[in-house]
């Protein structure tokens, strides 16, 4: 589509910031609504009522697409690193597993898997999800006020922010991300393909948690050490959390606010509406957290394959002007020869045609090999895990390298757990790694590890 309307929202409870664009050959030119409605802008009513209020004011576009960001207080997030393998076969792994990563039941959740290949190989997948009661109230509105076909995606904020902070800022990564959003406090750790992790909590004052998050952050990606962002939706300062933590992990760098590609556009400070541009023309996968299947398709700039594309259609012209008295002469004999070219590719299809089955038949059979060597096993494990844990056991971590599983998360008697795994028989060792600390609600928190046979 050479001409499109890209419209971003992102909506908290109190507020409304919208964005309004016109992507033409892939540049990204401001678009008014109306002559009472500008291009860029705060709507003051939030919630459900404000988006409501807000798309009567705008007429249903069939060409327009449609992005709504909501804070990350609003979702669940679960990260998953995974060895090497074909993003397909990931997603058919998490999904299988669902249940063992999901606090909540599959049928009551709409999610998306966010996947990003790591530098060293590795796949790194985020479960993003929320209640469909929750999404399908947003969805509603958007059903009773005519923009249903319009609606592209929903997703957090925070992945808009960082394809922002990625083309705006020095394009060196990795780097992390602190957004104080209406209530929590988020810390994101992002490369150039995507989002890697995701951690939010309740700020509060002199809290161990805030240095707990950084601490678990700058231990698992400690390039990032250098490369934290800040951005304060209440103030647009520099959050306190990050004042706490600078002497231990160094000044914070400030949020590239502007952006020379959407020179046009207000800056981040003012609406955080516009990093959505920053995320559609980037070429992170784009995720929704909706009833539609997990998407692996990209959004991919095109203004270079247009630019040639227009470059090649006019050289043609020129040489078809200066040429079509000699093609008027040769009309003959090029029809003889295009007659001939044609016999000859009827003769050569049923070759070609059996060449290329033999060779896709070839390739499946190599590709179906290769995942089953692999794949069962691993499987195996899961379901039987998933068998016999205790109730009020979830995982917020799995990890699988070199015949080594390691598990994270809560239940109810951590002991109790090793000893269920141990039983299976299955395992050469089945070990607590570290001391088991209490949850506020009494469950034991662990890190189990374990050596398959």
């Amino acid at each position: 589509m050479l001409s499109k309307e890209i419209f971003g929202i992102y909506l908290d409870d109190h507020e409304l910031h919208f964005v309004c664009a016109q992507s033409v050959f892939g540049q990204m030119l401001a678009k008014k609504f109306s002559t009472h409605l500008n291009s860029v802008g705060i709507h003051p009513n939030g919630g459900l009522s404000g988006l409501k209020n807000f798309l009567d004011m705008i007429p249903p576009l069939r060409k327009r697409q449609i992005y709504l960001t909501l804070p990350r207080s609003y979702f669940f997030v679960r990260d998953i690193e995974l060895p090497s393998m074909p993003k397909e076969d990931a997603i058919l792994s998490i999904e299988q597993s669902l249940s063992v990563y999901a606090h909540l039941p599959e049928e009551e959740i709409y999610y998306d898997i966010l996947l990003c290949e790591r530098d060293d190989g590795r796949l790194n997948a985020l479960i993003i999800y929320a209640t469909r009661i929750f999404i399908d109230a947003y969805i509603d509105v958007f059903h009773r006020t005519g923009h249903t076909e319009s609606l592209k995606a929903i997703f957090p904020i925070s992945l808009a922010m960082g394809a922002w902070i990625r083309i705006s800022g020095n394009g060196i990564t990795p780097f992390a991300l602190v957004l104080r959003q209406k209530g929590i406090d988020e810390l994101a750790v992002f490369q150039k393909k995507g989002c890697l992790y995701s951690i939010s909590w309740i700020p509060k004052e002199n809290s161990k948690e805030n240095e707990l998050a950084f601490r678990s952050v700058v231990s698992k990606y400690p390039k990032v050490k250098d490369r934290i962002y800040h951005l304060d939706r209440i103030d647009r300062m520099t959050s306190p959390l990050v004042n706490e933590t600078s002497e231990m992990y160094g000044k914070p760098n400030p949020l590239p606010y502007s952006n020379k590609k959407f020179k046009n556009f207000p800056s981040l400070a003012d609406n955080w509406a516009v990093s959505i541009l920053a995320f559609v023309t980037s070429k992170h996968q784009v995720i929704s957290i909706d009833s539609q299947p997990v998407r692996l398709s990209l959004i991919k700039p095109v203004p270079i394959l247009l630019g040639m594309a227009l470059i090649l259609f006019g050289a043609l012209s020129v040489y078809s002007w200066q040429f079509n008295q000699e093609i008027i002469i040769k009309q003959n004999e090029l029809a003889a020869i295009k007659k001939e070219i044609k016999e000859i590719q009827n003769q050569l299809k049923p070759m070609e045609d059996a060449q290329a089955t033999l060779m896709k038949s070839e390739k499946s059979m190599t590709d179906v090999e290769t995942f089953m060597k692999g794949r069962p096993t691993l499987y195996t494990f899961i379901n039987e895990i998933a068998r016999v844990v205790p109730e009020k056991t979830w995982f917020n971590h799995f990890g699988f390298e070199k015949k080594q599983l390691s598990l994270k998360g809560e239940s109810k008697d951590a002991l109790v757990l090793q000893d269920a795994l141990k039983k299976l028989g299955i395992f050469a060792q089945v070990n607590l790694v570290g001391s088991v600390t209490k949850t506020r609600d009494g469950a034991d928190r662990f890190s189990i590890e374990i050596e398959l046979k």
